[in-house]
């Protein structure tokens, strides 16, 4: 307020009162306007400096504030609608906070300087202090804002969320979802929007229900589609469009699932609506583990058998162990409890020539076949004793021992005691090594029963070792059927001894060697 008298003949006193614009109400941080419309208008005219930033020092500016709600989203700012004055905006954490970002002068997109443009992710319920300064003279402009939710996730098919397995209930919010989708109208509803996906694998084959049932849904009208397939070229297996008896307008398909199988759920809204927070409910067949071994039927292959989930080589309910170690499972082995790699089973009675010998089939040359096998072989085994003159006894077979045959296998004894009566013996139960009596250094290699043949006189010379007997074999059992074994068939194993007196032997008698054959045809 000024004072002062006015010249002339008159005293007059006079006043004058000047009144400043004051600064706007959201001059300061503290005061800050909150954002709550777009666009907003400013007034920088009468404003101070109530802050800086690294994109305009000190200037002129006011202040606005920002929360996001309870989902993340990216807040954008620019004063596009004002040429004028020359703004900059700044976004802070707080006052006197934390820069988060600023501009001066848009960069083209979505206009350019001397307006300020700026984008800034938000986490949910993040508040921002935004500066508007003026590198001028001052003066309005407006400013426009934005905070947009990005779209879900599982906003497409291709980035599904998986859900499950077996029975469950999801969070299903589409109201961020895109307007729009990719996908194919549905069969019971070809009008809907925000669709989201999720992906659910079965536990067990069976019926299973999916639906936005119940008191605690939203009331708005849902729409839901399964598929199977893959994403791209998905078969659609069942819709539903307000089959809901609570609420009315929610949603619930059945359909019959398959063992471990994933099939897609598309959940949309009709029309146009705005989209909601969902509860996706599913209804399906559990872990069902009938043999009790840990791992579910759907992915057991052997359900039935607790210590298998795969038939492996010798199928469920059988071991795959391999007893002996040789490389071949005890289900495949012939001999499961001997070592056996070659399976060799001369006889093809289905148990190996290892096994069958250790059970006393006879392998009198160890050779790993059983005699009884080896048709036609003759060999000689065992020891013969030394008589008292000094002789080593030994028999010898020719021929062919057929069976079908009536002679031509010949069993000869050499260098036998000389004029001594001896004959030959043989058995059909196998080789044996029994001492022939003490002192004595024969052996009977024959093991009982034994079937004598008639005793001969060796020939020869008295305490020489010039004794012969002779025999042919199959002269005798022909001619002899009630002979030990006779008739005798192919197969049949046979060993054979000589006895002969020797009167100076410990046991006045002695033997020679023994010679075995197998019988053929």
């Amino acid at each position: 307020m000024f004072g002062g008298v006015v010249p002339g003949p008159f005293n007059y006193h006079y006043t004058l009162d000047l009144e400043i614009g004051a600064p706007p109400a959201n001059d300061v941080c503290a005061l800050a306007t909150n954002l709550v419309s777009s666009p907003v208008a400013g007034n920088l005219a009468n404003a101070t400096a109530d802050g800086s930033s690294s994109c305009d020092a000190s200037n002129k500016d006011v202040w606005f504030t920002f929360t996001a709600g309870a989902d993340a989203g990216t807040l954008s700012l620019d004063t596009c609608g004002s040429l004028s004055p020359d703004t900059v905006i700044s976004v802070f954490d707080a006052c006197a906070g934390s820069a988060l970002a600023c501009n001066d002068d848009a960069p083209g997109m979505p206009c350019g300087g001397p307006a300020a443009a700026l984008s800034l992710g938000l986490a949910a319920l993040q508040n921002v202090k935004i500066r508007v300064s003026d590198k001028g003279n001052g003066g309005t402009f407006t400013l426009a804002w934005s905070f947009a939710v990005p779209p879900p996730a599982n906003d497409e098919c291709v980035g599904a969320t998986a859900i499950g397995p077996g029975s469950t209930s999801v969070a299903a919010d589409n109201r961020f979802a895109t307007p729009t989708s990719a996908a194919a109208a549905s069969a019971c509803q070809a009008n809907q929007s925000r669709d989201i996906w999720f992906a659910w694998t079965s536990q067990g084959a069976g019926s299973v229900t999916v639906d936005t049932c119940g008191v605690t849904q939203p009331t708005a009208d849902s729409v839901i589609t399964v598929y199977a397939g893959a994403c791209g070229s998905t078969t659609e297996i069942a819709c539903d469009d307000d089959a809901c008896t609570t609420p009315g307008l929610g949603s619930t398909v059945t359909f019959e699932a398959a063992c471990t199988t994933t099939y897609y759920v598309r959940l949309s809204m009709f029309g146009t609506n705005v989209g909601q927070v969902w509860t996706l409910n599913v209804a399906a067949p559990g872990f069902v583990d009938t043999d009790g071994d840990g791992t579910n039927d759907c992915f057991d292959g052997c359900p039935l058998d607790p210590l298998k989930v795969a038939a492996g080589i010798c199928g469920c309910g059988v071991s795959d162990a391999d007893t002996d170690g040789d490389g071949i499972v005890d289900c495949n082995d012939n001999c499961a409890s001997i070592a056996n790699s070659s399976q060799a089973d001369c006889d093809l009675d289905g148990i190996g020539d290892a096994c069958e010998i250790a059970a006393g089939a006879f392998d009198t040359n160890a050779n790993g076949i059983p005699d009884e096998c080896e048709l036609g072989l003759v060999f000689n085994y065992c020891t013969a004793g030394t008589t008292s003159s000094g002789c080593n006894a030994s028999i010898a077979a020719a021929g062919v021992p057929s069976a079908a045959a009536s002679s031509g296998f010949t069993l000869t004894t050499s260098f036998v005691e000389g004029s001594k009566q001896g004959l030959t013996f043989y058995g059909l139960s196998g080789p044996s090594a029994n001492p022939w009596g003490g002192g004595s250094t024969s052996f009977k290699c024959v093991n009982s029963p034994v079937q004598r043949m008639p005793a001969q006189n060796t020939g020869g010379t008295d305490g020489a070792c010039d004794g012969t007997l002779f025999y042919d074999f199959l002269v005798h059992i022909v001619a002899h059927p009630a002979w030990l074994g006779a008739p005798l068939a192919s197969g049949n194993v046979v060993g054979a001894q000589t006895w002969f007196r020797d009167p100076p032997a410990p046991q006045t008698t002695n033997l020679s060697d023994a010679v075995q054959w197998t019988m053929v045809p």
